[in-house]
């Protein structure tokens, strides 16, 4: 889990290029390669996280070669405002196509504007056309340009995005389609609803399911984790805990507790505040790692389980009973 392993992938990314570089044929294929016969493996996502920081080192250091490489002339600047302004207008042509493929307007919105910046790698195939000597060079400083317009225009939009779908959300819903009505999840009898079945999730289901039974709901919406849950006969519904469309099918007046088993922290904020903005008044609690998450939480209210300080009475708790155990067990 730690460097080895981060180096691991450093050394499977250079040696595979280098490896199809001696047999005369291009790097960048060797590292397609190598990627697509990792996809599948179990640490794939973890080593994705790992290589993360230097992906990003080296795409701020891509920037700065362009960067100097000098200052486009003013007329190249005017065109750059433009062209990043039009890139608002990419949401108008994403929502309506997203929801035609019956993509609910909620993700569909948030896709949407999270798509109205321009990517990067349109500046990388610039730059390889420009030093091929396809497109002139100070067409890379203005695409540049049109990018860093379009990141900015579109943060505040980002920012905004779940504020803007709940003000807009009964036109937007006009838009959803009867396939995904017909796919909404059914909670009916809920009075513990858990937010996030992975391990931690998983153990809590597991717990509050000998007292409720059936009344115990687990949220997710992976599906690989839901056919699991299936398979072993736990009552799981595909959702999105943070939207209010999820929220407004729920009974909340029946339901006594909603636990926040969620590794987003921003994400548990959002659904604390949503669940009091429909008016819920059961008890929430919620799973942090750091003191200023638990901190943030228990100004809403939020009954807080510090993961990393209280595993520690957890583990005690546990080798007592084991203690316990074997002094009960008949000696030979």
């Amino acid at each position: 889990h730690g460097e080895l392993f981060t180096l691991a992938g450093l050394v499977l990314a250079l040696g595979g290029a280098a490896l199809f570089e001696l047999v005369g044929i291009k790097g960048d294929l060797g590292v397609l390669i190598l990627g697509a016969w990792l996809a599948g493996h179990q640490k794939t996502k973890e080593l994705s996280r790992n290589l993360l920081q230097f992906k990003d080192l080296f795409l701020v250091g891509f920037f700065l070669t362009i960067g100097l490489q000098g200052w486009p002339e003013q007329e190249y600047i005017l065109l750059s405002l433009l062209l990043g302004a039009l890139a608002l207008l990419k949401p108008l042509l994403y929502f309506p196509l997203l929801t035609l493929f019956h993509t609910p307007p909620r993700t569909a919105l948030l896709s949407a504007i999270s798509l109205s910046n321009f990517s990067e790698f349109g500046l990388i195939v610039i730059a390889v056309a420009a030093a091929n000597g396809t497109v002139d060079a100070h067409w890379t400083a203005t695409l540049s340009l049109v990018i860093a317009v379009s990141f900015i225009l579109n943060s505040p939009l980002s920012r905004q995005s779940h504020t803007l779908y709940r003000r807009w959300r009964s036109r937007l819903l006009r838009f959803e389609s009867a396939r995904v009505r017909r796919a909404l999840p059914d909670t009916s009898g809920a009075r513990v609803i858990i937010l996030g079945m992975g391990n931690i999730g998983t153990g809590a289901y597991e717990s509050i399911a000998e007292h409720y039974g059936p009344e115990v709901v687990g949220v997710d919406e992976n599906p690989r984790k839901l056919a699991m849950h299936r398979d072993s006969n736990r009552r799981v519904v595909e959702a999105d805990a943070s939207n209010p469309d999820f929220w407004l099918r729920v009974k909340l007046d029946d339901v006594e507790l909603v636990m926040l088993a969620l590794t987003n922290h921003e994400e548990n904020l959002l659904v604390c505040k949503l669940l009091k903005e429909l008016g819920y008044r059961g008890r929430v609690s919620a799973v942090v790692r750091f003191d200023e998450e638990a901190r943030e939480l228990r100004e809403l209210g939020v009954s807080v389980f510090n993961l990393y300080a209280q595993a520690g009475a957890g583990f005690a708790a546990h080798s007592a009973e084991q203690l316990a155990a074997a002094a009960d067990a008949p000696r030979p």
